[in-house]
């Protein structure tokens, strides 16, 4: 698996999760359209993050490198931002998104724990932001 893959599969658990889903006022059941607006693959989002446009999730991996101990093992991140209309809307949402991927696995191939979560700022008004940070192992072969 790839880092697409790999989002691909986080996306899944988020979009699938009727808490972290109803932030938005989406469901399950939800069109998959508009859990994808919600939940964006990538750094930028797909248009404007304003107070209108929110809450909203990005999902992307940052650079990691071989495990030093098993060099078939890589150790890289993955970054979810939230934003939302105050700061402790996108911590709970962060917050969601660490109790779903804390420890989780696919395939036995991806396992994620918890690194460590901090805020940050968005520069635009109305909009807050809550970043969590899993380390990411996966085997390379």
């Amino acid at each position: 698996m790839n880092s697409a893959d790999l989002l691909n599969q986080i996306f899944a658990v988020l979009a699938n999760d009727a808490t972290f889903l109803n932030f938005k006022g989406l469901t399950p059941t939800s069109d998959i359209a508009d859990k994808a607006a919600y939940i964006q693959k990538g750094q930028e989002t797909d248009g404007v993050v304003t107070n209108e446009t929110i809450p909203i999730c990005l999902l992307y991996p940052e650079a990691g490198t071989a495990d030093t101990r098993t060099l078939t093992v890589y150790i890289g991140k993955v970054v979810i931002d939230c934003f939302a209309a105050n700061w402790n809307a996108a911590a709970v949402m962060a917050g969601q998104a660490q109790k779903l991927l804390h420890n989780w696995h696919v395939h036995g191939i991806y396992v994620a724990r918890f690194a460590y979560d901090t805020s940050f700022k968005t520069g635009i008004v109305g909009v807050k932001g809550h970043r969590v940070f899993f380390d990411v192992n996966s085997y390379i072969g």
